[in-house]
This record gives C-alpha cells, sequence and structure tokens, in this order.
C-alpha cells in the first residue's frame, strides 16, 4: 500500500494531520509506503490526482 500526503509549507492544519495520519497509518499498516509530497515541488502529481485543497491524501493513487 502507499500513502501520498500533499501538504504546503507553513500550513499548521497540514502540519497536525502529517503528525496524526501517518502514525496512524504505520500503526494499522506497518509496510505502507508512506510519502510526504510539498504541493510546491510536486505540483504535476497534485494535479493528476485532483487534489482540490490541503491537506490531501491519495492511496495507492
Amino acid at each position: 500500500m502507499q500513502i501520498e500526503l500533499f501538504y504546503s509549507p507553513g500550513c499548521t492544519q497540514c502540519d497536525g494531520a502529517r503528525t496524526q495520519l501517518k502514525a496512524a497509518a504505520l500503526q494499522r499498516f506497518p509496510q505502507v509506503q508512506w510519502c510526504e509530497c510539498n504541493v510546491l515541488e510536486a505540483l504535476d502529481r497534485a494535479v493528476e490526482l485532483g487534489v482540490l485543497s490541503l491537506p490531501a491524501l491519495a492511496v495507492n493513487g
């Protein structure tokens, strides 16, 4: 399983989500491939997946 978390630097909601979601995902799925994507650096990927707001998760995208 692969999970991509899209975030924006300086976004307080993104920071909180990153910590909580990563911990929950790794606890439930220890073999998960976790990827944190700065939306400014991965804009093409975010558009490809239809990301409209942040933070956003893509599972097996």
